[in-house]
């Protein structure tokens, strides 16, 4: 097992209103933290579970008064501003079970979970989740 806490000076997110040009992220600070845990059944099966949370804080956005379709090309491409003012949690939660089934062959079962949840200061907050299940049957090397 084995858990961390880090900080974040500068990470990026992807944003549901922010467009201008090709960018469609925003960028801030924030932390994570991290717990991975894993059981063996001696040398014929294992089960891991890793759950990772991010917390990104856009402090520096733009008015919701400002009309972004009204600037030049030269504006948009240096606006001093990190994106869509607000926050944004994103969690990932995975399980992997492993069974051998001889000597060389494992079978797997794995179920990823991910949940981003962003509150902007000035547009509605949007929740978005979405779970990743896998079989797989493998060849040890």
């Amino acid at each position: 097992m084995s858990a961390y806490l880090n900080g974040i000076l500068l990470g990026g997110s992807i944003t549901d209103y922010y467009r201008v040009i090709n960018r469609d992220y925003n960028m801030g600070s924030g932390f994570s933290s991290k717990l991975y845990a894993g059981l063996l059944f001696g040398n014929k099966a294992g089960l891991y579970v890793k759950v990772e949370d991010y917390r990104l804080f856009t402090w520096k956005g733009y008015s919701p008064n400002t009309d972004l379709s009204q600037l030049t090309g030269h504006e948009m491409e240096n606006l001093n501003i990190q994106g869509d003012r607000g926050n944004t949690k994103f969690t990932i939660l995975n399980q992997r079970f492993y069974y051998r089934l001889k000597k060389r062959y494992v079978f797997s079962l794995e179920t990823s979970y991910y949940l981003r949840n962003s509150f902007y200061d000035y547009f509605l907050g949007v929740k978005y989740q979405i779970v990743e299940s896998k079989i797989g049957i493998g060849y040890l090397l």
